[in-house]
């Protein structure tokens, strides 16, 4: 594996976020969670979040590993996110 290319993966990925994804959704299937979740943002939800972001850079890892001797272990991972554009 080349250590130092795998070291600086950066990519720019983009996703539509389902009804089914966001912190609201997920909070009205709590009991005492429906009040609460009308009060979110309407986002995705953190956990969907992380899911996404580990498989994108299993992803991104795969294209430098010997599959056949090495395997993706993770360790840690940097992001940084930005507003939606308005279009405007």
């Amino acid at each position: 594996m080349n250590h130092e290319a795998v070291s600086q993966i950066f990519f720019q990925e983009s996703h539509d976020v389902s009804a089914d994804q966001t912190a609201q959704n997920l909070f009205r299937l709590l009991a005492e969670g429906s009040a609460y979740a009308d009060r979110l943002v309407d986002a995705m939800a953190t956990g969907y979040l992380l899911a996404l972001l580990e498989s994108l850079c299993l992803r991104e890892m795969h294209r430098y590993l010997d599959d056949e001797e090495e395997i993706v272990v993770g360790r840690s991972a940097r992001w940084s996110s930005r507003p939606e554009s308005s279009g405007v």
